[in-house]
């Protein structure tokens, strides 16, 4: 058994525990949490950390087949600028080699990620994560706005997860966003999803204005953009109500729903979807947000469903680094949030929200979730400071 010490450590949900101690397993397994003064509390063979130690950290949105293009794409450029200048790389510069991918892989370890949920358009990450040390769920991401492309790609995506579970990795469809699926292509998704138990939907949501007007007129910025793709949007079929309707009458209640960004998303929106979906979370990727937009979701939202938000990363193309604590500090900065806010959204929320609670998430017994050492906290506000820094342990 091992015991770990630490001036602050949060249990992943619910209250920090002051000068609480850890008890786990050789292997990681938490056996229990354990205040000053109750049995078991034992310092004299004990593991002092200075700082906090709080459950390993749960990435629900990264991007990692694109860590070749990290300082590649100018920022502030806006989605609709991000997405042209992202099509275009992505046919000159070639895919990332293994190093680099592992490389990118390890250092996100390192600093505290166990699991995540990664976007793949390719198989070209799956050899990576055979050998990691994260936990990852693949979602197939699907593209398809036209209705007659519908079965190629989803039959596209099919081979691809496939392809995946050969590997003993865990995958599923997801599409990209609503401005990139027909109806035909999500009635495809959801009846696929419906056959999978325990399957999240992910999806890209409320990212830029253009999007909104786009879903709710079916004209503006991002009809332009399409028509420049040779995609004709003529007889696209506009949903007045906006993207949130859109979900609605695209997804099944009982489905879970991780939307992800909600950069312009209101309280009004959150509720509606919490109270649609039996299982709605909602990811805020704040540097990326900033990097294409320079906006991130207001504090009103985030507070409107505060025990279903969890955090991402997005892609190095987005972002200069993948930096889970450095996304905390942001947020911190923005909305005035402390650590008992924040930590469960990098823990137990992203794992809720890619059902891949029953291992990580929190220090409860029979989890192993992995053990992150926070160093020089701000203790009396429970605040991350300039100089505090993650690592795994």
């Amino acid at each position: 058994m091992k015991r770990y010490l630490a001036d602050l450590i949060f249990p992943g949900k619910g209250r920090s525990v002051a000068n609480g101690m850890l008890l786990t397993n050789d292997d990681g397994t938490i056996l229990d949490l354990i205040q000053p003064g109750q049995t078991g509390y034992e310092t004299s063979d004990a593991m002092y950390f200075e700082g906090a130690l709080v459950p390993g950290f749960v990435n629900a949105h990264l991007h990692l087949e694109l860590s070749h293009l990290k300082g590649v794409i100018p920022q502030g450029t806006g989605l609709d600028g991000f997405v042209e200048h992202l099509g275009k790389v992505r046919h000159e510069i070639p895919l990332p080699d293994e190093f680099l991918l592992s490389k990118t892989d390890e250092e996100m370890h390192e600093k505290g990620v166990v699991a995540a949920g990664d976007i793949c358009n390719t198989h070209h990450t799956f050899d990576v994560k055979i050998k990691s040390k994260i936990r990852y769920h693949n979602f197939i991401e699907l593209f398809a706005f036209r209705p007659e492309r519908a079965m190629l790609v989803f039959q596209q995506g099919i081979d691809l997860t496939s392809l995946a579970h050969s590997k003993g990795l865990s995958a599923s469809l997801s599409p990209h966003a609503p401005y990139s699926a027909s109806d035909e292509l999500m009635r495809l998704i959801t009846s696929e999803l419906k056959t999978k138990s325990n399957k999240t939907l992910s999806i890209h949501f409320q990212e830029s204005e253009e999007e909104i007007e786009f879903i709710s007129t079916g004209g503006g910025k991002m009809s332009d953009r399409l028509r420049r793709m040779n995609i004709n949007t003529q007889d696209y079929k506009a949903e007045p109500d906006g993207p949130t309707a859109w979900l609605i009458r695209n997804i099944p209640a009982t489905q879970r729903l991780l939307t992800v960004h909600n950069t312009f998303s209101s309280v009004e929106e959150i509720e509606k979807l919490t109270a649609r979906f039996d299982d709605a979370w909602f990811c805020t990727c704040p540097s990326a947000n900033l990097f294409i937009s320079g906006k991130i979701p207001g504090r009103n939202t985030l507070l409107s469903a505060e025990n279903r938000w969890c955090i991402g990363t997005d892609s190095l193309a987005s972002n200069t680094t993948l930096d889970m604590l450095y996304e905390m500090r942001i947020i911190q900065e923005a909305h005035g949030f402390n650590l008992e806010k924040l930590i469960p959204m990098a823990t137990m929320q992203g794992a809720r929200a890619l059902g891949l609670d029953q291992e990580f998430g929190s220090f409860e017994p029979g989890k192993r979730p992995g053990i992150v050492h926070l160093s020089k906290l701000n203790h009396k506000e429970l605040l991350i400071l300039p100089e505090t820094r993650s690592r795994l342990i």
